[in-house]
């Protein structure tokens, strides 16, 4: 039996006025009523964002990068709030943008890698909608984050084995997703067509 739903939509707690501004919506912090999100989780180069506004566009849903809602909010990159405040401040703006899914119209959500370690996390992504993984290997993670010198917990002397212990550490976090789906050695139409696929049999049984 489905749950029933909530009743008026309530007023935004104080926690989500500093991210108000992260939103087209703006001034608008009325929660919804029943949160739809399609949210994408998976490690480092897994595509999130790419296989993410493919989706969005397929199912004409905004999108929405959370560590973009965290550098908006803070007025910071995520590189400088590693380097200045460490990794644990770092995550706990990431929970206030997670949080911040039950306020804003249905979205298409991508996640960052180490967003599937906290429990609190869970609970707003899972509240929030429909989770799903996309896996690669620490070898397609390595390939496609080579260079890229905007990832903290990357900026070290061994890169790849850095990947393979990241890999190990949170592959039973992302095992926690509803969905899991194949994102390598694939077209993205076809990837973004099996999320879509998996997202609105979710939403059909509702």
């Amino acid at each position: 039996m489905l749950a029933p739903r909530p009743g008026p939509p309530a007023r935004a707690p104080h926690w989500a006025v500093a991210y108000r501004d992260c939103w087209p919506g703006g001034d608008d912090l009325t929660m919804s009523p029943w949160p739809r999100h399609l949210i994408l989780v998976g490690p480092m180069g897994s595509g999130k964002s790419s296989v993410g506004r493919t989706v969005a566009a397929m199912l004409h849903l905004p999108f929405v990068d959370t560590d973009s809602l965290v550098e908006n909010a803070t007025g910071r990159t995520i590189v400088r709030i590693f380097e200045e405040s460490g990794e644990v401040a770092f995550r706990r703006a990431e929970t206030l943008a997670l949080q911040r899914l039950l306020l804003i119209p249905d979205s298409v959500v991508a996640t960052g890698g180490g967003a599937v370690l906290r429990d609190d996390n869970w609970q707003y992504m899972t509240a929030a909608g429909f989770v799903v993984r996309l896996w690669v290997s620490p070898e397609e993670s390595m390939r496609r984050t080579e260079g890229d010198s905007n990832r903290p917990l990357l900026a070290v002397t061994d890169r790849m084995e850095q990947i393979r212990k990241l890999h190990r550490e949170r592959d039973s976090f992302y095992a926690r997703a509803s969905a899991c789906i194949l994102a390598e050695r694939r077209p993205l139409p076809d990837i973004a067509q099996e999320v879509v696929d998996l997202y609105e049999k979710w939403r059909g049984g509702l």
